[in-house]
């Protein structure tokens, strides 16, 4: 447990590190929030609920969106957003929001990351899909490689806790007391 205070409390196998997964969504969509605003995030990606699978290949019949940012093809539209001139530094600025958020270097792990890449045919097929009604860009294998990577950060429970504190915090680690925000402009 982390306090907005910064108090840090733990037992356990609280740095035993696992693969961030699906957790990572809700701070990616956060990341595509500060690069577009909420008008054109929303216009790539509803916030609406769906009572479908979190992987099912299924889009809003009137938008052509994905319904929400926590479905894999809303993660993946949102993961799209995220600015950078290159893969590279897409992937830099994205690990750069989490260690704002943690307040440590994350690494992926790289072997789940393959993995994911060479199984995500379900998430290849939704990010061509959604690339048809014009809510991804064509740089389909350069974004499902960066979201694959981002689903395979590893944490471990302190790091969620201080994310949890960060957002708990106003968006300020009580550590470092640096927000997940506070970082240099990027162009597309």
């Amino acid at each position: 447990m982390v306090t907005t205070e910064g108090q840090t409390f733990d037992v356990g196998d609280c740095d035993q590190l696992f693969t961030i997964q699906s957790i990572s969504k809700a701070f990616v969509f956060g990341l595509a929030l500060e690069d577009h605003g909420r008008d054109y995030v929303n216009s790539k990606v509803s916030v609406e609920p769906t009572g479908e699978a979190f992987n099912s290949i299924v889009l809003d019949e009137v938008t052509n969106r994905p319904y929400n940012p926590m479905v894999n093809a809303g993660a993946i539209a949102t993961t799209d957003l995220i600015k950078g001139a290159s893969a590279t530094e897409r992937l830099k600025r994205m690990l750069d929001m989490f260690k704002r958020y943690t307040g440590r270097d994350l690494e992926i792990n790289v072997p789940v990351f393959l993995s994911e890449k060479a199984t995500g045919f379900r998430n290849r097929a939704m990010a061509y899909l959604m690339l048809n009604f014009g809510m991804v860009t064509e740089r389909i294998d350069d974004t499902l490689d960066l979201y694959f990577q981002q689903c395979s950060i590893m944490v471990n429970a302190k790091d969620l806790a201080m994310m949890a504190a960060t957002l708990a915090n106003g968006g300020v680690n009580p550590v470092t007391g640096r927000a997940p925000w506070m970082s240099t402009t990027y162009r597309m």
